[in-house]
């Protein structure tokens, strides 16, 4: 073995995980935009007066550029839900009222249809703008997960790619995402040609989930497969289920609506997504296998590169609380690639656990991309050891 090679990271250490900040830049608006260009959308429409309510509300609450389209969701989800009021407030909600005399009921019955429409509404919104149709930003998309890849190259024990321009390849590495987009899958299967594991199989001419097997590939004792895994934790645009309950992906790019839109009037049940605050669909497939997959890769990775991840999901941070807290072998170390790790990120982790996280307060995918990709390249470098 050479001595370049014992000072890389061995590829079975890292564990990735991406989030909505990794595709702003390539035309995927945050949250917050979308719920700006939303208000625009229904404006003199029946649902713009409740949606001035929750919003004019909540910002009140949060002040206005805390209130985003996930906490709009919980609160339209929670209005629907009014015979569970008390379940959603929770019990330190409900103790809080009670100290100040408040009785936990709505106080005013918005019209249902309203609220089914500005929910069904909401939803089509987000659909239609994770579904990316602008080829120049594809192509950059392409250019800074390339020089991303070229970068880990450098300091892990990685596969070179096989071609004359090198780039970190990981049979055995993970990739996990709550992004509805598709861009990793155009970077390593359409312009890389490199194979993905999704959780999929041919099934006919179709490609369609296998949520055991996939389940099955990736947890403690089993055997790796041989292809690069990502697992969407939220679900994808383009994953439909269709009317013999079957979960298909379809063709990159494209969304509930566009594959309705070519289907017969009964083909297709429902998108395979989880919107904001819809965390009772963790407890059904194929999100359900997808978390353990989660836990079991958390179990055995040590270094972690998280890019443009809030950690607002108590779920997910939990686990991963969960397992920075376990002292057997090495301490698990987060590299977390956000412009507001230091400031906003690392104060939602427990305060024992807090030395874990090395901060990055940078954008990924700016113009000084190349330079961003080496400082996190440089980074985790500097975490082998530790």
């Amino acid at each position: 073995m050479t001595d370049s090679a014992l000072t890389k990271i061995d590829t079975n250490r890292i564990g990735f995980f991406v989030g909505a900040g990794a595709s702003i830049e390539f035309g995927i608006p945050s949250m917050t935009q979308m719920t700006t260009t939303f208000a625009e959308k229904i404006r003199k429409r029946p649902e713009e007066e409740l949606f001035n309510t929750i919003y004019n509300s909540l910002a009140k609450a949060y002040w206005r550029d805390n209130v985003d389209l996930e906490a709009i969701m919980s609160v339209i989800i929670g209005l629907k839900e009014e015979a569970h009021l008390r379940d959603n407030i929770g019990e330190l909600g409900l103790f809080l009222l009670e100290r100040k005399g408040i009785e936990p009921t709505l106080g005013f019955s918005p019209d249902m249809e309203t609220l089914n429409n500005l929910e069904q509404e909401f939803k089509k919104h987000i659909r239609d703008n994770v579904a990316i149709k602008k080829p120049e930003k594809i192509d950059l998309a392409r250019k800074v997960y390339l020089d991303f890849f070229k970068q880990l190259g450098t300091v892990t024990n990685s596969d070179s790619g096989g071609d004359s321009s090198p780039f970190a390849y990981a049979a055995k590495w993970p990739i996990f995402t709550t992004n509805y987009d598709n861009l990793i899958e155009d970077f390593w299967v359409r312009h890389r040609r490199f194979p993905l594991d999704l959780g999929f199989e041919m099934k006919d001419t179709r490609r369609v989930m296998n949520a055991d097997r996939f389940q099955l590939y990736y947890t403690e004792k089993a055997t790796a497969h041989s292809y690069m895994p990502l697992i969407k934790l939220h679900g994808s645009a383009n994953w439909v289920r269709e009317k013999n309950d079957e979960i298909v992906e379809h063709r990159l790019f494209l969304n509930v609506d566009d594959v309705r839109s070519t289907s017969g009037s009964a083909d297709i049940i429902e998108e395979i997504l989880i919107y904001p605050l819809s965390q009772k669909q963790l407890h059904f497939t194929p999100f359900m296998q997808l978390f353990r997959i989660l836990e079991a890769e958390l179990q055995k990775r040590d270094l972690w590169i998280i890019i443009g991840y809030s950690f607002r999901d108590i779920v997910i941070r939990t686990m991963f609380e969960k397992y920075m807290g376990k002292m057997t072998g090495r301490k698990r170390r987060l590299l977390l690639v956000h412009p507001h790790a230091n400031e906003q990120i690392k104060p939602l982790f427990q305060s024992h656990l807090r030395d874990q996280l090395t901060c990055m307060d940078t954008y990924f995918a700016k113009q000084n991309y190349e330079q961003v990709n080496k400082e996190i390249a440089r980074e985790l470098l500097s975490l082998r050891d530790s």
